[in-house]
This record gives structure tokens, sequence and C-alpha cells, in this order.
């Protein structure tokens, strides 16, 4: 959805680093266990891979991400945190 929205044109997300917070699996909406907030730091390297300049260090937000998960003693959601971004420097 996140990427839709840029593709039409968006200039502004909403993203949350790690993935952190969403909607609790005891609370029923419109169904449980919304999985939650786009990473920020999965959005930052899809968008720097499609040459979105964001400005943002994905290096540092990578470490920001384990830090979270080392403060809530739980792994998040970001898959760049395990595999790590891919991007070129200086690119």
């Amino acid at each position: 959805n996140t990427w839709a929205a840029v593709a039409a044109g968006a200039t502004c997300v909403d993203a949350s680093l790690g993935g952190i917070g969403g909607e609790p699996e005891r609370v029923e909406q419109n169904h449980a266990g919304e999985t939650g907030n786009t990473t920020t730091e999965d959005l930052v390297v899809l968008l720097e891979r499609a040459g979105v300049r964001t400005g943002v260090d994905p290096d540092a937000l990578i470490a920001a991400g384990r830090l979270a998960a080392g403060v809530l003693d739980q792994p998040t959601r970001s898959q760049v945190q395990h595999t790590g971004h891919g991007l070129l420097e200086n690119s």
C-alpha cells in the first residue's frame, strides 16, 4: 500500500521503526491480528533502491531497529535487519 501511494505521487508516508505498533491481536475491529506498521527500515531501503532519495542513513536506521529489538527483548518485523540493505555506497 505504501509503495502504491508513492507511485501515485504521495510525498509523505507513515512507517515505524521495526514495524512496532499496530493493532493488538486481542482487539477486534474488522478482523483480529493486524500485522502492524510498515517498517521504516524496509521502506527506506525500498525507496532508495527505486531511486527515491530519502536522506536517511540506512545503516543508522538498521542499528536503531536492532537497539529497539534489544530493548523490547523481541525481534522486530524488519527484513533488512536480518538481510542487510544491499545498497551500494555513493550510489
